[in-house]
């Protein structure tokens, strides 16, 4: 998961540098492809962001049996609940940049004003979403960890009650 993510993340960097790069290089008629390339920046934000929520579903729903079925101690739980609670702070972050983005990215679109406010926010959205996905990838990385322990605990459980 960390090397899909890493591809995931990559990618929506690149496409909000080619974003900006379209936002900022083109007025009139070009502004329009700013404004595609924006639309499918947000797509695939969101997409990462479905993709990391349910691999932390994923991952605490088999952990979780795991602990139950080897009868093992509940502390892999806590740290997944503690995991996911953490990773829904961060799209709550990420989701509030984007309603700003987008917001005044629509007004400037719309009324022709409102252009600096626009690339204040959307500078902060890219600060906010490579700070998340250093953020996620840890949270990852922890998750990833927690589960192969948690697995190998119930492997010499399962084993020793046979």
């Amino acid at each position: 998961m960390l090397r899909v993510f890493q591809g995931l993340a990559a990618s929506t960097v690149l496409l909000i540098v080619v974003s900006a790069a379209l936002g900022l290089g083109s007025s009139g008629p070009g502004a329009e492809r700013h404004v595609l390339c924006a639309v499918l920046t947000l797509i695939l934000i969101c997409f990462v962001q479905v993709v990391v929520f349910t691999y932390f579903a994923v991952v605490g729903r088999t952990g979780a049996q795991a602990v139950h079925l080897g009868r093992l101690d509940q502390a892999p739980i806590a740290e997944m609940r503690k995991i996911k609670g953490a990773n829904v702070r961060l799209v709550g972050l990420v989701v509030l940049g984007i309603v700003l983005t987008t917001s005044s990215g629509a007004i400037h679109w719309r009324s022709g004003g409102q252009g600096g406010i626009h690339f204040i926010l959307a500078s902060a959205l890219f600060a906010v979403l490579v700070y998340v996905f250093f953020k996620q990838y840890e949270l990852i990385f922890r998750a990833s960890k927690q589960l192969r322990a948690t697995l190998s605990d119930y492997e010499v459980s399962r084993q020793s009650r046979e």
